[in-house]
């Protein structure tokens, strides 16, 4: 089992507004929540979205998180650039911004890219504080989300390269997607 593992990504443009929600279900759960969705009546009957998602569609719940860390993500990045006016030596090519917040059961990270679109993931923890500080696999596991984050600002470079992609409004590619479901999935421990 994954200590953690990556349950909603997103997308954020220059201007905080979301270019891409995605939640992605672990396996064990993937059954039980298409199940849950089957016995639902309707949409009518969930009028807030808090019912369990489909898939490809984001959670409100993961919506208001994913805002709520957007103000974290400001104070980092206000921190970083006093870091670096302060010290010349500073990597200015660091698009890492680390953890953004903890919330409940989540670990909230993020990434910018050099147009200013943030990428944004939670991760569900599954160990406490002290626990995921003492544990070795801490380091690693924040590698490998350094080298998804690379991954996916990757996939929305060549999205954005497409001349007929909308660089504005929401992002609709089949490509895409299944790029980031095939990277997250590999983060995750997923075949």
């Amino acid at each position: 089992m994954v200590a953690q593992a990556l349950v909603s990504l997103a997308l954020i443009g220059k201007d905080n507004e979301p270019l891409y929600l995605r939640d992605f279900i672990p396996a064990s759960e993937d059954d039980a929540a298409t199940d849950a969705a089957a016995n639902s009546s309707s949409v009518d009957d969930d009028p807030f979205g808090f019912m369990p998602c489909l898939e490809n569609e984001s959670c409100l719940r993961n919506h208001f998180i994913i805002h709520a860390s957007l103000d974290a993500f400001e104070e980092q990045l206000a921190l970083k650039q006093q870091q670096s006016s302060s010290s010349s030596s500073s990597n200015s090519h660091d698009s890492y911004m680390g953890l953004l917040c903890p919330i409940e059961e989540l670990r909230v990270y993020g990434y910018m890219t050099k147009t200013g679109v943030k990428i944004i993931a939670m991760l569900e923890d599954t160990l406490d504080f002290y626990q995921f500080q003492r544990e070795s696999s801490g380091q690693s596991r924040e590698a490998e989300l350094k080298s998804l984050f690379a991954k996916i600002h990757v996939l929305f470079v060549e999205y954005t390269l497409n001349p007929f992609a909308k660089l504005k409004g929401k992002i609709q590619s089949k490509r895409f997607n299944d790029g980031v479901e095939r990277h997250v999935k590999l983060f995750n421990g997923q075949k």
